[in-house]
């Protein structure tokens, strides 16, 4: 990724709502589903905001990740974290098995990314019963939109990221949209202004407007998780890995 973008991530995603409430989402999932001492990490760790919020909690779990961009790798131990390394997601550098949680936040998206190859391999680290989190862009209507990520060139509707998954190596347990509140203004957006790929930056907000916003947030997630939403700008879904992936297996 752009090493200015990446800059600018670093300086604003702490405080930006949109970010405060998929960490809550996140975190609230693992506390729900994970034992202390679990082994996790984040695949696709970014500047770290993700990890950043493991240690404001001061979760229960070891907690390691990795990214593509070496940039981001830097900028991730410039807040103290060693735990983090260079890698693929097509190629984790991790053991089969090893890990009792993954969470994969707006990777399987990017260009760079071949989604059936990441899932794969998300698939491997993960020990039987291991728990997925993985975060995407939503609606394909919105390709291109101011909206997205750099290097984003998929959007998915619910039907396509569970194609992804399927039952025989995994068991999908939530799978909703969120920010639907959202999705009407990025539409508008994206008429007015037309395409902007690329084109994406969290925006400086004071603290009062960025609370505001957060809590209108975490609600509207907490509606789409409990009526199994699928609209909005984004899909979260949580997985397990199966216990048995292997048909031929006695």
């Amino acid at each position: 990724m752009d090493e200015a973008w990446l800059a600018l991530l670093r300086e604003r995603e702490d405080g930006s709502w949109w970010h405060r409430v998929l960490r809550g989402m996140v975190v609230e999932e693992l506390r729900r589903r994970l034992p202390d001492g679990s082994r996790l990490i984040d695949a696709g760790c970014g500047t770290g905001g993700l990890l950043a919020e493991f240690r404001r909690q001061r979760v229960p779990w070891q907690v390691a990740g990795f990214d593509l961009s070496g940039e981001a790798v830097r900028l991730v131990r410039e807040r103290g974290f060693t735990a983090v390394q260079r890698a693929e997601v097509e190629a984790i550098p991790w053991p089969d098995g090893c890990l009792e949680a993954v969470v994969c936040l707006d990777v399987l998206d990017q260009e760079s990314v071949d989604e059936h190859l990441a899932v794969a391999e998300l698939g491997r680290v993960l020990r039987p019963g291991g728990l997925l989190i993985v975060h995407v862009p939503a609606s394909e209507s919105l390709q291109g939109c101011a909206g997205s990520f750099p290097g984003s060139v998929r959007r998915y509707s619910p039907g396509r990221l569970r194609s992804l998954f399927p039952g025989e190596s995994w068991r999908i347990d939530q799978l909703h949209g969120w920010n639907a509140i959202g999705y009407p203004w990025a539409r508008l957006g994206q008429w007015l202004r037309g395409p902007r790929p690329g084109h994406w930056g969290p925006v400086g907000r004071s603290a009062a407007v960025s609370d505001l916003l957060a809590s209108l947030g975490s609600w509207d997630a907490a509606v789409c998780r409990a009526l199994r939403l699928g609209w909005g700008t984004s899909l979260l879904l949580v997985a397990t890995k199966a216990a048995r992936t292997d048909p031929s297996v006695p």
